[in-house]
């Protein structure tokens, strides 16, 4: 089950880099409209909760630090139903 989310077909570890990228940058750099924007275009677990997070981090004018990122494919092996995991983390 994909949740209604089309998978790549071609070149997919490559393009699930480049889309999760986009997201970690988007919370990296605390463009919490371009993140809202990606989330329409992905599957993002407790995607609310991460922006309200990047709004806070604003106004304490925190920094994020990506601190490890990978997919369960990369585990498993299996890109047809890829997860990406990223630690991210704020001071």
């Amino acid at each position: 089950n994909s949740y209604g989310f089309v998978t790549f077909t071609e070149n997919v570890k490559k393009n699930l880099y480049a889309l999760d990228r986009k997201v970690i940058d988007c919370i990296l750099k605390l463009n919490t409209k371009e993140f809202l924007h990606q989330t329409e275009q992905t599957t993002i677990c407790g995607a609310y909760a991460i922006a309200l997070t990047m709004e806070v981090c604003k106004i304490l004018k925190a920094k994020g630090e990506l601190l490890k990122y990978y997919t369960s494919a990369d585990i498993a092996g299996d890109y047809s139903t890829a997860v990406g995991y990223a630690a991210i983390a704020f001071s």
